[in-house]
């Protein structure tokens, strides 16, 4: 084994430090958590990087717990970020699986009729706004990846700066109305209590 000389040292030492300075290497390793999201193989899909196994004992173990400690313990995973749940049909647990995640909410395709519905505007009006969109550069279309035929959008890094621009402008609106919003939500609470208290002495004086 070679010795390692004070000389050697140094310029090992002054040479790393310029590659990090340069950008060749990081100051500091990124730091990896169980949330952050990994491509799963060559399907574009993202998932977690841990994933909530249900196939111990060929998912015996899970199914043990019962239906209710088994939500529970899906659940506890859910709020703290995990969404790679991993079950097989040989397992005991995609019934238990599919009856814990309900009610959870679920990402939604951004295709045509996804976004027609949130606009609440017709098929053909939403074809011509994404046409619109896409020539200005604000989105673009993408073949799916299971199904060919499906076309799916997404938002460019342009469109990404108008959304925040957007968003900047609305919060600044939303903050000067705010008081005035109010207001007006307060009027109509105390109006609504008004109006059951009258309802209830009108009811009561019936009955007397």
């Amino acid at each position: 084994m070679s010795s390692t000389t004070r000389r050697n040292f140094l310029k090992t030492g002054l040479a790393a430090g310029a590659m990090a300075t340069t950008g060749i290497l990081p100051l500091v390793a990124a730091k990896r958590t169980a949330n952050d999201t990994v491509v799963l193989g060559r399907s574009k899909i993202e998932v977690t990087r841990l994933a909530f196994g249900t196939g111990t004992n060929s998912g015996a173990v899970q199914a043990a717990l019962g239906q209710q400690e088994f939500t529970r313990l899906i659940r506890y995973a859910y709020d703290r970020g995990i969404r790679f749940f991993e079950t097989a049909e040989a397992y005991e647990t995609p019934g238990m699986l599919g009856e814990a995640l309900k009610g959870l909410p679920r990402e939604v395709r951004p295709r045509m009729a996804e976004l027609a519905e949130r606009l609440q505007i017709q098929h053909h009006s939403t074809v011509e706004l994404v046409n619109r969109l896409a020539a200005g550069g604000f989105v673009k279309r993408e073949r799916g990846v299971v199904d060919r035929r499906e076309v799916l959008l997404s938002v460019t890094p342009k469109g990404e700066r108008v959304l925040k621009e957007l968003s900047l402008h609305h919060r600044e609106e939303l903050r000067r109305a705010g008081p005035t919003l109010l207001k007006a939500l307060q009027a109509v609470m105390t109006g609504e209590r008004g109006g059951r208290s009258r309802k209830t002495s009108a009811r009561k004086k019936n009955r007397s």
